[in-house]
């Protein structure tokens, strides 16, 4: 009897839009990237406000296995002209597979802030301010919360607010003063296509945000001593103690405290810096950051470890079109970086083994993925007018390895290329 054939497997699809730095150099460069996916035949489909494009897009793949089942994971990138592509523009990715097509659409997500409330007379209502801006299409909602609870009260927000093509808008809740000392937790919640909801906890709540920072990779191998940053965001942090734990112990000393910085949205932050030794960093020593309020019992801690198992990215290369390279427009080379773990990553570029400024490429976000990994791109700007000739390479430092892993391409204003990763 044969053996079942294996199981199709359903791609997770996501798609990128094109960072500032792109746009001012006259380059929409957008990423559809399919992964985990089978079996490997698949099609990608690019159209803009409804119309297929037909100019050369770039596309590659890879394999992992997994189990019995093989994974595939694709790429492709559309180049575009900045001026061909606003935020009104609808720019669609289609994966087309057995196992199910997935659509994507490239979106402006929106940045949302809770300003503080002014000063007010005691026993007085206050009123808080959501922000929202920044987003498209203009179709949002927003609505509060207080402790995680629908509020009972009235709010009012605007019609959106239309600047150069996107929008912004606001919202504002009326509060007790009681309610707001007695420590009540007050949340924007934004939904949008781009977003789920972001919120910002009041100033006379017990608990923060914080964030738990490690050291850079660069440090890890250069020196002897690396940082450790805790980063505590409140409204008031001269309330709030940290304190530092190396596996489970109080060091001495126990971190020094940076001067509290005040920001325009009405939060404060403050960050605090642990010395450690490197040798302590690369036995997989467990680093805490506790936060407590001065007034409450309870602690809110993060904790932080040198990863045991990094996974190494996998680095490639996208040579331009021939009509790119005509002469005629700026070009751009896209090096894509995927697969990797943890996220600390560092990207350069060369030609001919000297490394370019930083101001020549522009590196995206890192995106983390439902597979537990994360993704990138780099896109480096070849002005028609400085043009040379030459071997290119990506350059990536990455954990996962003691040396850089590199892909090359040459020959890049001739007719024939290749990428070589080396480790």
């Amino acid at each position: 009897m044969l053996p079942a054939p294996p199981p199709d497997v359903r791609a997770t699809v996501y798609l990128t839009v094109p960072t500032k730095m792109e746009l001012d150099n006259e380059t929409a460069t957008f990423m559809c990237l399919a992964q985990r996916f089978s079996p490997k035949s698949n099609t990608f489909k690019w159209s803009l406000d409804g119309k297929e494009v037909t100019k050369a897009i770039d596309k590659c793949d890879k394999s992992e296995k997994k189990g019995s089942v093989t994974e595939y994971s694709a790429t492709s990138i559309l180049q575009i002209s900045a001026g061909d592509w606003k935020p009104n523009t609808k720019v669609k990715c289609e994966f087309v597979h057995k196992a199910g097509n997935e659509e994507r659409e490239a979106e402006f997500k929106p940045t949302v802030f809770i300003l503080a409330p002014p000063e007010h007379k005691p026993g007085e209502p206050m009123t808080l301010t959501c922000y929202v801006k920044d987003f498209y299409p203009k179709e949002v909602f927003v609505s509060w919360l207080a402790d995680d609870e629908p509020v009972t009260s009235k709010y009012s927000t605007s019609l959106p607010i239309q600047t150069d093509q996107i929008f912004s808008v606001y919202s504002q809740l009326t509060v007790n003063d009681s309610k707001w000392k007695n420590g009540t937790v007050f949340s924007c919640v934004v939904y949008h296509e781009g977003i789920d909801e972001k919120m910002l906890i009041a100033p006379s709540s017990q608990r923060a945000e914080f964030y738990l920072v490690g050291p850079s990779l660069s440090s890890v191998r250069s020196d002897t001593s690396v940082y450790l940053t805790c980063l505590v965001v409140v409204q008031s942090v001269k309330l709030f103690s940290i304190q530092w734990k190396v596996n489970g112990i109080v060091p001495n000393p126990n971190g020094h405290e940076q001067e509290p910085r005040v920001h325009d949205n009405g939060t404060e932050s403050k960050e605090s810096i642990l010395k450690v030794f490197v040798t302590d960093w690369n036995a997989y020593a467990l680093f805490t950051c506790e936060v407590k309020h001065l007034c409450s019992d309870y602690t809110q801690e993060k904790r932080i470890s040198k990863t045991r198992d990094p996974k190494q990215p996998t680095v490639r290369i996208l040579r331009p079109s021939d009509s790119d390279l005509s002469g005629l427009q700026n070009a751009c080379l896209l090096c894509l970086i995927t697969g990797f773990f943890p996220s600390d990553i560092s990207v350069q570029w060369q030609l001919n083994e000297t490394q370019l400024d930083a101001s020549q490429f522009t590196n995206s976000p890192v995106a983390a993925h439902t597979s537990g990994g994360f993704s990138m791109h780099s896109a480096l700007m070849l002005p028609a007018s400085e043009w040379k000739d030459g071997t290119f390479s990506c350059v990536v430092s990455h954990e996962s390895s003691q040396n850089p892993i590199t892909a090359t391409i040459e020959n890049l204003y001739g007719h024939s290329c290749y990428w070589n990763p080396v480790a």
